[in-house]
């Protein structure tokens, strides 16, 4: 299909389970570094997608507050890729994963991060990947969901430069179903010059997500975002290239986490899905 494989795959493979680093396994050799959290044997996705036969909860224990401790305690569960530039600016891309949840009521959280990326400086952009209960958290934006079920949600948040990231524009895609506990998802982002396009899989089903931005799609990308990589948690605030307090902790598990430096369309999504790896 004329396009080469991820820049970045971390497919929790059986071999590292027990061990606090996560292999890439691409030849960036990006590792992530594991903070608690429980290696899980075969039943992720091996009945439909998984090449590991195993796969990573993340459970936030007796913290049921929206932050972590900064820094964070050794039982905090999350891991972390640290950026690796000039590999991960690109304006052009996609984020694939599996993940289960074992809690959506927002009572965690009304945001559960699965995948950050998340910047505090000028010239960077946020992006964000999470389950989001419909409730306070969305008052204050114009967009809202159906319903106060819980959705799968992109935050892209464009700082063209401001010192307060928070005055620049978000934007969101939120997917077109709730999202139910104990049953695994597969989400693909895709994010550039043909906007953001939010796919998600359930029981063999690819069907692509709303689009909250509308006729006019968000066609940015990260060429600035110098910030490591979270799975599992997100920053609120940091300093350049380094993790901040860590808060919006998810109740789950994920599995097969990969990064593109191109758009996949459906096509190779229904690959990747179905006969991975693509």
């Amino acid at each position: 299909l004329g396009h080469s494989g991820p820049i970045a795959w971390w497919p929790f493979l059986a071999g590292e389970s027990g061990g606090n680093s996560i292999e890439d396994v691409t030849e960036n050799m990006n590792d992530a570094t594991l903070n608690d959290g429980t290696w899980e044997d075969a039943g992720a996705t091996t009945d439909c997608f998984d090449v590991s036969d195993t796969c990573m909860e993340f459970d936030p224990g007796v913290n049921l507050g929206l932050e972590y401790p900064d820094p964070p305690n050794a039982n905090d569960d999350f891991a972390e890729a640290p950026d690796l530039a000039p590999i991960y600016q690109i304006d052009n891309g996609t984020i694939a994963f599996w993940f289960k949840a074992n809690d959506t009521s927002g009572l965690i959280a009304n945001a559960q991060i699965l995948w950050s990326k998340e910047a505090d400086e000028e010239w960077s952009n946020h992006l964000s990947i999470c389950i989001l209960n419909n409730n306070s958290f969305l008052s204050m934006y114009p967009e809202t969901l159906p319903s106060n079920d819980t959705y799968i949600a992109i935050r892209f948040q464009e700082n063209i430069g401001i010192p307060n990231p928070e005055d620049g524009n978000s934007y969101w895609s939120f997917g077109d179903a709730p999202v139910n506990e104990d049953q695994w998802y597969f989400v693909v982002f895709t994010f550039g010059s043909s906007g953001m396009n939010l796919y998600v899989a359930e029981d063999g089903d690819i069907a692509t997500a709303l689009q909250i931005a509308g006729i006019n799609p968000y066609t940015g990308g990260m060429s600035n975002n110098l910030e490591p990589i979270q799975f599992g948690v997100s920053s609120i605030t940091r300093d350049l290239g380094s993790a901040g307090p860590l808060w919006r902790p998810f109740d789950g598990y994920m599995d097969d986490i990969r990064i593109y430096d191109y758009q996949l369309n459906q096509v190779q999504i229904d690959a990747l899905y179905n006969d991975g790896p693509y």
